[in-house]
């Protein structure tokens, strides 16, 4: 359109968003059946019972990294700043539970895990740059590193122990 242009700090992470997306879907296209894949995790058992359990725990994971991220800058626990700082990642949390279909393989850290992680950072790094909210270098790599070792962490420690305990 003319007269229209998408912001800098925008492109980059909707081009990374967009590959995010293709990239999660082609994974979980990629010849296995969910179930198959589950199993080749250990995680089968009992995934149903497992959801809300990973939901809960993203949810906290997410929330914990806004908590740190405004206390680190702002050195004060304001509910709203911590609300305007959690809200763009969970949004992400939300869309990225949606695209990767977490509920197939709630444990599973590379096909739900990276996925998972993947869209929550950039969407929620989208979500900032729209609303004028920082997206300096730093704050990038932090944010995708502390959520990478969190959302894809917990997932690869959960599914050790189901693969043992769930057999």
């Amino acid at each position: 359109m003319p007269g229209w242009e998408i912001p800098n700090s925008v492109s980059a992470p909707m081009i990374l968003l967009t590959l995010s997306i293709v990239s999660s879907r082609l994974a979980a296209d990629c010849g296995r059946t969910p179930a198959a894949h589950d199993y080749t995790l250990g995680v089968a058992a009992k995934k149903s019972s497992h959801l809300l359990t990973a939901l809960l725990v993203d949810l906290v994971l997410v929330v914990l990294f806004s908590i740190v991220g405004y206390y680190t800058h702002a050195q004060n626990f304001d509910p709203n700043g911590i609300i305007d700082t959690a809200l763009p990642f969970l949004i992400g949390l939300l869309v990225a539970w949606l695209l990767n279909s977490v509920w197939t393989a709630p444990l599973a850290p590379l096909r739900t895990g990276v996925g998972v992680w993947a869209t929550t950072v950039l969407l929620g790094l989208v979500i900032r740059a729209l609303l004028g909210d920082g997206t300096a270098g730093p704050f990038i790599v932090v944010a995708a590193s502390l959520n990478f070792l969190t959302l894809v962490g917990w997932r690869t420690i959960a599914a050790a122990v189901a693969g043992r305990t769930g057999k």
